[in-house]
């Protein structure tokens, strides 16, 4: 608080104030001695009329325009010579006029508690204390140095000026605060006092503010983080704790309930139930904490003073529910530091023998690299040991966002652990986010062993341990592998990298790496897994069997009646009553009857006659008669018996490799060939297909090239080939906008030169789905028809079914399915 000393003003002569100056008996005989001194030489000057001589002196009260400047005056005074040399040094604000009174005394009164009249050295009335007040400056005895004007008083500044005479100037004693009382103490120097903001309130504390300098009262936190007790304040005493009726407290186990299968520990007064580590007894839930009554029952805080900590959150913007909170909870931001504080959890018991995970729900709004503001998470065993089991590196893109974690617990199998959540800034920078929130922290386990993933590779995600895999079962045993740098550890599998953690290599998975397809699978009936073998990464193309639009879903079967029941879900291939694809699905085993296909449906015709118009097949190269019941036909002309309109028919239910070769493989050791498909068709039970049975893909290292040739026949006039096709590349699942890769083609081989007559590349109409949004939606089963084959008329030709890739890059698609395929011409009438 700051302290001016007042001022005093008396009329025609000098306008005196000061701090308190108390006058001691030897400070008066100087003082007097000075006076005594300075009437003789103002008698002097009135008397004189010449020039100034050496041994005149000025003496001057002045009023400057800055504090702290010197200042040059010609004083106005008679009898006064000015010499122009600067006056005085003023230390603090001058509130006198420049002017000087030849009376000036400074005496010391003879009654305490009286002020002196500064022109007759009377007494005056009373004052607080025995004093008198000046300001600027005294002017006293003859010096040379500055040590000559010593007063002994801390609260004035001693000169020695040119003209060998001493000056005392009043230090100013001010710290800018409201809320101290500022003064001088001749013996020791400025003084500043606090203001007494005593609070009788036992349930407050009354604190000065510095912003208006009035004392302010804050009710005091009776908090005792005891769930147990009941907190409040009384005014008459303070803070008052009773029982919580609602909590079950303790002081020991034995007052929490026990069972075979579970133990009550008594922590921090408050009983929490585990399970027991024995292999007959395991519960599925073995510890589980929401923060939902905004209590960490158990947890213990490692830190309780600093501002920047771990606490509870009682919920709002950032979480709907509360939670763990690692940051300053009033300002929401863990500005300064640099921070580290911890968090421990209860103990827990681990069963014995059992698949086991720890999973929580982690949001953290802090800096994204990895070297900075780093989270990691200990699971501490019984021997005090601390794995690192997560750190903030696992997943650098899950900043800003609520997302769970689930870190496999099972190497610790059978022994107490204690989680220690560890949160470290490591500078002062970048610390303007809002923090770490934590929440839904569960253990869990399957109450059995943990079966081997494919593959059987069995990840430790506790570094002191490492996996293997033991009729079907991981089992995990004490890893000996030691290490100081990541450098020191040897890569084991194309799909993990080797880390150095808590001085033991560890295998860090890598994301999407995979060795068959099983190490893909998404659960997601809308896409296909596949692994890529060239790269070793999962994809996870749209599946064909998946729509958004009743018209993704059409399959090209006349048969069936395709719907999408709902986007993103398999389509629906309901049955068209009495449809046929040929006359072989509408066979019937009844006598007299014939049954063929026209126009998708089943026609009957009766076999037996009465006569012989009832047998007429309007075929004119044949004798139609009734015999016995039954019709007959035979040739009119047996040197010219009746054609067949089918040349060629394959529904491929079978690959008959007496009809059908391998006449180019780009990779023949590798298993991508054309080989016989249940899983798409056209007509029941299979259809031919190019991939590899084993991954029902035909993605490998190199371009794939593989060619399948028919028997050479004997083309007639007018014939023409039709096929049905299914063809799942990059180009119809979306992955790439270039046709011209993955390409199937049909090309005829007349013994001598080859002729491509169809190709996927070129296509006359879309073989692919089209979605809602117009987009290419995945493959369809499409119809190629009339495609001629007048120019081989009369000659022996072969059928070459081919696909070609071109490149080894987004190969992990399905491929060409080929069904139905058939070669026709008209029978001359």
């Amino acid at each position: 608080m700051k302290h001016r000393p007042p001022v005093h003003h008396t009329s025609g002569t000098v306008k005196l104030s000061t701090h308190v100056f108390h006058i001691p008996t030897w400070y008066f005989c100087r003082c007097l001695a000075k006076i005594v001194l300075l009437f003789a030489l103002l008698m002097l000057a009135a008397c004189s009329e010449t020039s100034p001589q050496a041994n005149d002196m000025v003496l001057s009260e002045v009023s400057d325009s800055k504090d702290g400047v010197a200042l040059d005056v010609h004083d106005t005074l008679p009898g006064i010579i000015d010499t122009g040399a600067a006056d005085a040094v003023v230390a603090a604000p001058d509130v006198v006029s420049d002017e000087f009174q030849a009376d000036l005394t400074i005496n010391q009164d003879s009654t305490e508690d009286v002020a002196l009249d500064m022109y007759t050295g009377t007494d005056v009335a009373p004052t607080v204390s025995d004093t008198i007040e000046l300001v600027d400056t005294i002017i006293a005895a003859p010096c040379r140095t500055n040590g000559d004007c010593d007063d002994g008083n801390q609260c004035t500044l001693d000169r020695c000026m040119t003209t060998h005479e001493c000056i005392w100037q009043y230090i100013w004693c001010d710290d800018d605060s409201p809320c101290t009382l500022d003064g001088c103490e001749p013996a020791t120097g400025c003084t500043f006092l606090k203001v007494n903001c005593t609070d009788t309130n036992p349930c407050e504390v009354s604190t000065c503010s510095e912003s208006t300098g009035q004392c302010v009262a804050k009710a005091i936190d009776c908090n005792d983080q005891n769930p147990c007790t009941l907190d409040s304040c009384v005014s008459s005493s303070g803070c008052y704790y009773e029982q919580n009726p609602a909590t079950p407290c303790c002081k020991t186990d034995d007052e929490c309930p026990q069972t075979p299968c579970t133990q009550g520990v008594c922590l921090s007064g408050t009983c929490s139930t585990f399970a027991n580590a024995l292999p007959d007894c395991c519960m599925p839930i073995i510890a589980e904490e929401s923060f939902d009554d905004g209590v960490a029952d158990g947890f213990v805080w490692s830190d309780t003073q600093n501002p920047v900590k771990w606490s509870i959150y009682p919920g709002g913007i950032h979480s709907p529910s509360p939670c763990l909170y690692f940051g300053n909870p009033t300002t929401l931001n863990y500005q300064g530091g640099p921070w580290e504080d911890t968090i421990l959890s209860p103990e827990i018991v681990l069963p014995a023998e059992a698949e086991s995970t720890l999973r929580f729900d982690l949001n953290m709004a802090t800096e994204s690299s990895a070297a900075f503001d780093v989270l990691t998470v200990h699971a501490i065993d019984q021997t005090g040991t601390s794995h690192t089991i997560w750190t903030k590196k696992h997943d650098l893109s899950e900043t800003f966002s609520w997302n769970s974690h689930d870190i496999d617990l099972t190497p610790l199998s059978g022994t107490k652990i204690r989680i220690k959540w560890t949160f470290s800034s490591l500078d002062t920078n970048s610390n303007m986010g809002f923090g770490v929130f934590l929440d839904n922290i569960k253990l869990t386990s399957t109450c059995d062993k943990m079966p081997c993933p494919s593959g059987g590779k069995c990840l430790s995600d506790v570094p002191a341990f490492i996996g293997f895999c033991v009729s079907d079962n991981c089992v995990f045993s004490p890893n000996t592998d030691t290490c100081t740098t990541d450098s020191d550890c040897n890569v084991l599998s194309q799909c993990t990298n080797m880390i150095c953690v808590d001085g033991y290599c560890a295998q860090s998975p890598i994301d999407g790496c995979c060795v068959t397809a099983t190490d893909c699978v998404d659960g997601d009936p809308c896409t296909e897994d596949i692994c890529l073998l060239s790269t070793g990464q999962c994809a996870h193309p749209s599946s064909w069997l998946c729509c958004y639009v009743d018209a993704d879903c059409d399959d090209g079967n006349p048969c069936t009646n395709d719907s999408c029941p709902t986007p993103l879900s398999p389509c629906n291939h309901t049955p068209v009553l009495d449809c046929c694809l040929s006359a072989a699905t509408c066979q019937n085993p009844e006598e007299c009857i014939e049954w063929s296909c026209s126009l998708n449906q089943c026609v009957k015709q009766f076999t037996c006659c009465d006569a012989d118009a009832q047998c007429d097949d309007g075929e004119s190269c044949s004798t139609d008669t009734c015999i016995d019941g039954q019709c007959n036909y035979v040739p009119a002309d047996p040197a010219f018996p009746c054609c067949s309109p089918l040349i060629i028919q394959e529904k491929f239910t079978v690959l008959d490799f007496d009809a059908w070769k391998t006449v180019t493989d780009s990779a023949p050791n590798d298993d991508i060939s054309w080989h016989i498909t249940t899983q798409t068709y056209l007509s029941a039970p299979g259809a031919l297909a190019l991939a590899s049975p084993t991954t029902d893909t035909y993605d490998a290292p190199i371009p794939v090239h593989v060619v399948l040739e028919s028997l050479q026949m004997a083309i007639p006039p007018k014939a023409v080939l039709s096929f049905w096709f299914y063809l799942s590349n990059e180009f119809s699942n979306a992955t790439s906008a270039a046709i011209n890769y993955d390409v199937l083609s049909v090309i005829v081989w007349d013994g001598t030169q080859q002729k491509t007559v169809w190709s996927s590349g070129q296509p006359n109409s879309p073989w692919w789905a089209v979605g809602g949004l117009g987009g290419i939606a995945g493959p369809v089963w499409s119809h190629v028809g009339g495609v001629s084959l007048a120019p081989y008329a009369g000659k022996s030709i072969s059928i070459r079914l081919s696909f070609e890739s071109f490149d080894s890059a987004n190969n992990h698609f399905f491929g060409p399915v080929i069904d139905d395929l058939k070669i026709e011409a008209p029978c001359p009438k």
